[in-house]
């Protein structure tokens, strides 16, 4: 959403970060006692590549919060669906 009751498409760093958070505190509120280093791991074996960016653009590629809790609370490796 973006002021005065509008929708905009917005892209870069600074809109996914909050996508990000959000699905590194999912995974947090699953399981507290984990460390940085497991929610970075988490995190990127539930990205996919991005078809339409060059792979130099899109880091790890597009997270999965359904993969990635899936993966923690199944014990599971996540995987690109």
């Amino acid at each position: 959403t973006y002021p005065g009751g509008r929708y905009r498409v917005l892209s870069g760093t600074s809109m996914a970060a909050p996508h990000v958070t959000g699905i590194a505190a999912l995974l947090l509120g699953a399981r507290l006692q984990l460390r940085g280093g497991e929610v970075r791991q988490l995190l990127v074996a539930s990205c996919r590549p991005v078809a339409t960016l060059p792979r130099e653009e899109q880091g790890a590629g597009l997270p999965s919060a359904r993969q990635a809790v899936q993966a923690l609370l199944g014990g599971q490796r996540a995987r690109a669906s």
